[in-house]
């Protein structure tokens, strides 16, 4: 049975898809700098919740610019997903920059 109700509502969360996906494209410009600080303990808290990640596949869904990578351990092996290929860029060119051993999807 399909969720959808009537070709409106289709249209409705197409229309959805479009705004979501211009606001994290414009969002992924300054995302770390609007949320590195405020999230920065949180972040720390579940990496260290996770125990030894060393060796460890990581999947990070919503991974965003990926801020959530540099706390894992040099030779974790993380893989990130997200909705938005502006912040998959950001998240690649950070892997780069910082020699992380992830990939993205």
């Amino acid at each position: 049975m399909s969720p959808w109700k009537s070709p409106q509502d289709l249209l409705v969360a197409e229309v959805e898809n479009d705004v979501r996906a211009r606001m994290y494209a414009n969002l992924s410009a300054v995302y770390d700098v609007a949320f590195d600080r405020v999230l920065q303990g949180g972040r720390r808290r579940a990496v260290e919740t996770m125990g030894d990640t060393a060796g460890q596949r990581i999947l990070e869904v919503g991974v965003g610019t990926g801020l959530n990578l540099s706390p894992y351990q040099p030779d974790t092996d993380g893989t990130g997903i997200d909705y938005s290929s502006e912040m998959l860029d950001r998240a690649e060119a950070r892997v780069a920059r910082e020699g992380l051993r992830s990939r993205f999807v």
